[in-house]
């Protein structure tokens, strides 16, 4: 193949059997703004969390999800006022009109991805209790309810304490 030619870039003209299209998922409202407060216990491996959500819902379907994997839902609140929500230990469900919205969850977490606890051990014994994260691509929904998904960006502040 020559590539001074137009059209080098065209491909063979055939798919691989086992070629699926993937599309990118369609959350159905955009985040303005994510601001998180988290509160780590260590030593058992958990964080208590608060996250809160200003969005534009841009569909009429009566609700929004966010990807959240094993978490304990505490509340979920819709501009102030206690909301309807579903939770099924993958997604939650919060049941809004369309518009701008201030969406705020609170809950709790033993994540098993996306935050790594580095604790002392019998080998180092001496080591300084670590807390951090590597979610990318898809594996920060295990310790942050949000739309876990490549592509998906906005602005966000984490607040941690232990």
């Amino acid at each position: 193949m020559s590539f001074d030619k137009p059209g080098y870039l065209i491909g063979r003209g055939f798919v691989y059997t086992d070629y699926r299209p993937q599309f990118p998922r369609h959350y159905g409202y955009t985040v303005r703004h994510v601001r998180i407060r988290v509160r780590v216990d260590a030593n058992d491996k958990l964080i208590n969390g608060y996250a809160e959500y200003t969005i534009n819902v841009t569909t009429e379907r009566g609700y929004i999800e966010f990807d959240a994997a094993e978490m304990g839902v505490k509340s979920v609140r819709v501009d102030g006022t206690d909301a309807k929500y579903e939770y099924d230990g993958k997604s939650l469900r919060v049941y809004v009109g369309s518009g701008d919205h201030v969406v705020s969850v609170e809950y709790e977490a033993k994540p098993r991805k996306g935050l790594y606890f580095v604790m002392p051990d019998e080998y180092y014994r001496d080591r300084v209790p670590m807390v951090w994260t590597q979610g990318e691509s898809e594996d920060n929904h295990y310790w942050m309810p949000l739309p876990d998904y490549n592509g998906q960006a906005s602005p966000l502040l984490v607040v941690g304490g232990f």
